[in-house]
């Protein structure tokens, strides 16, 4: 399977922080590696920049789940949902991009009222240009 596109990651995420206790990067890591079964080749493709898409992609879900208020970072490496984030996790399944423009703290982070493109075409290293 090839590596997932960011806002596919947000379920996993949610639900690698559902019991509750703060869990380092490498947590969210695995979970996604789990849940989508990737392989070795997976976790070790590149994007043209020499960095990994995995932890791209993964750097990406965990911004815009911050970014909408879903998930805290009470120390350095350290996430957690928030009280938002317990409701999300009772349906993990349905945190979407679409989901998280509930948010408005998620609308100005994008800059528009629209679903940010997660189409083939759109870019990997920035799939949100903020400024």
């Amino acid at each position: 399977m090839a590596v997932p596109k960011y806002n596919e990651m947000f379920p996993s995420i949610i639900r690698c922080l559902s019991d509750g206790q703060a869990h380092p990067l490498v947590d969210l890591r695995n979970q996604v590696i789990s849940d989508f079964g990737l392989t070795d080749e997976d976790v070790q493709e590149l994007l043209p920049s020499g960095t990994s898409l995995l932890s791209n992609r993964i750097g990406w879900a965990r911004t815009y789940l911050k970014r909408a208020g879903l998930i805290e970072q009470p120390a350095r490496n350290a996430y957690l949902l928030s009280d938002e984030g317990r409701k999300a996790a009772k349906r993990p399944e349905k945190v979407t991009l679409k989901y998280l423009m509930q948010y408005e703290s998620f609308r100005q982070f994008v800059g528009k009222d629209k679903v940010p493109d997660t189409s083939a075409d759109a870019e990997d290293e920035d799939p949100v240009s903020p400024e």
